[in-house]
């Protein structure tokens, strides 16, 4: 079976155009927190010392990064876990590295280790 150049191009566009979650860009960041805000939705924000360059997010202050359940395959009992290992590292003043969605503002986080 063969497949003409425009067959290849229409559906090498439609993925580019529909396709953005299949192609998110996971970062690794690594500092220590300065802030963990709770949100009433169940997530929170992190907002670290060292700010990530590539998180987008627009806020002058310190960028956010939100752990938010059904953002980034985030699990409400994830994100539970998450919350706890963030408190711990901010109350011992311990290094955290986490990985996160760097094609969104929000640079959701999915992955937290101390």
């Amino acid at each position: 079976m063969q497949y003409s150049t425009k067959a290849i191009l229409a559906v090498a566009s439609i993925s580019m155009l529909f396709g953005e979650g299949v192609l998110a860009a996971e970062v690794w960041h690594t500092s220590t927190i300065k802030t963990v805000y709770p949100l009433a939705s169940g997530g929170f924000v992190l907002i670290f010392n060292a700010d990530s360059p590539a998180c987008p997010h627009p806020n002058a202050v310190g960028k956010y990064h939100y752990v938010v359940p059904s953002q980034n395959d985030m699990t409400v009992e994830g994100a539970k876990k998450l919350y706890a290992a963030a408190l711990l590292a901010l109350a011992m003043d311990r290094a955290v590295t986490i990985a996160f969605e760097g094609s969104s503002a929000e640079c959701y986080v999915n992955r937290l280790s101390v």
